[in-house]
């Protein structure tokens, strides 16, 4: 997964990933890889590696089983 500049959710997480319930693990991989998981899901950016894709496989069929990534990203979209 591609590391991209950091991911702030102000409207929805004003105070930040780790005061909303998500662990200090989960608030670090959506900080440090939310902007690329949100593009690859909005289709700004194409999947470079096998992990992008299998990251797009599992959101879209709700496999948190795949990574950490999607049980991350589907976390995060639960509680918006």
């Amino acid at each position: 997964m591609r590391r991209s500049v950091r991911f702030y959710d102000d409207n929805n997480f004003p105070n930040g990933f780790i005061y909303q319930g998500f662990s200090v693990e989960e608030a670090a991989i959506l900080d440090n890889y939310g902007l690329t998981m949100k593009g690859l899901l909005d289709g700004s950016l194409i999947p470079e590696s096998d992990e992008e894709k299998s990251f797009l496989v599992g959101v879209k069929n709700e496999d948190k089983s795949i990574s950490l990534f999607v049980q991350c990203w589907l976390k995060y979209y639960d509680k918006l």
